[in-house]
């Protein structure tokens, strides 16, 4: 749940929230210790992903 400006309370669905962090991921924002993306661009359900764990910085 969110507040407005105006002090009202509004829901805010799942799967915006799940495009916020789509959207984070894609430009490269967080601390890049894992990657992760839809395996469709076009899939509109949100529904199938993919993702890896690129671990700490400077470990080869």
């Amino acid at each position: 749940m969110k507040k407005t400006p105006a002090g009202e309370v509004v829901i805010v669905p799942r799967n915006f929230k799940l495009l916020e962090e789509l959207e984070r991921s894609e430009k490269g924002h967080g601390d890049m210790a894992i990657s992760f993306g839809l395996v469709d661009t076009s899939d509109t359900f949100l529904s199938d992903w993919n993702g890896g764990i690129l671990g700490p910085p400077g470990v080869r």
